[in-house]
């Protein structure tokens, strides 16, 4: 398990034995956002408030080292990363474009990106379990959005005013469901 910390903190836990692996300080400038573990455990991606996805990775002695920092180009800020199921491809959104990155790409190539729409301002983003779909939610327009992201479109846009209060959306196994919790901020 993987918390992020708005002291610049990333802290790696065992949920089993219940105890702290090791804590990364100092993993962005500013607050940490959102950070992602690799389905092998491998790497954990993170962001912040640094326009930055940090990339770390467990080296021999089982510690993770950060090994790569990618620039998020035109962001202040990320608030979203993800890594697919098959560990290829890593996963970052502001509140503007959704980028996507190659595992073993070079730092100074430029992204895939999907550009989101202006009045959309997401807020809420998930990642389905094949890695296949990508989901965000935006109370600014009250709507859901869905992209393929093997094809770079949304090919799901549905808009209601219960949608200002979605806070967390997920999909089923069969993805012929979206499950979504409404409430309000505490």
């Amino acid at each position: 398990m993987v918390a992020c910390a708005y002291d610049n903190t990333i802290t790696i836990l065992d949920a089993v034995n219940k105890t702290k692996i090791s804590e990364l300080s100092d993993a962005h400038k500013t607050s940490v956002f959102h950070a992602a573990v690799s389905s092998n455990g491998e790497t954990v991606a993170s962001v912040g408030n640094d326009s930055k996805v940090a990339l770390w990775k467990r080296d021999n002695n089982e510690e993770l080292k950060e090994y790569k920092k990618i620039e998020y180009p035109g962001a202040t800020y990320v608030n979203f990363v993800a890594i697919t199921p098959d560990n290829q491809r890593i996963i970052a959104s502001n509140y503007k474009t959704v980028q996507i990155w190659r595992m073993n790409q070079n730092v100074e190539d430029p992204p895939e990106e999907l550009i989101l729409k202006n009045s959309m301002h997401p807020e809420r983003f998930h990642l389905s379990k094949d890695g296949r779909y990508f989901s965000a939610v935006s109370a600014l327009d009250k709507s859901i959005y869905i992209w393929n992201l093997h094809k770079k479109n949304c090919f799901f846009h549905l808009q209601d005013k219960a949608f200002e209060k979605i806070r967390r959306m997920t999909f089923a196994d069969d993805f012929r469901s979206i499950y979504c919790v409404l409430g309000s901020e505490i």
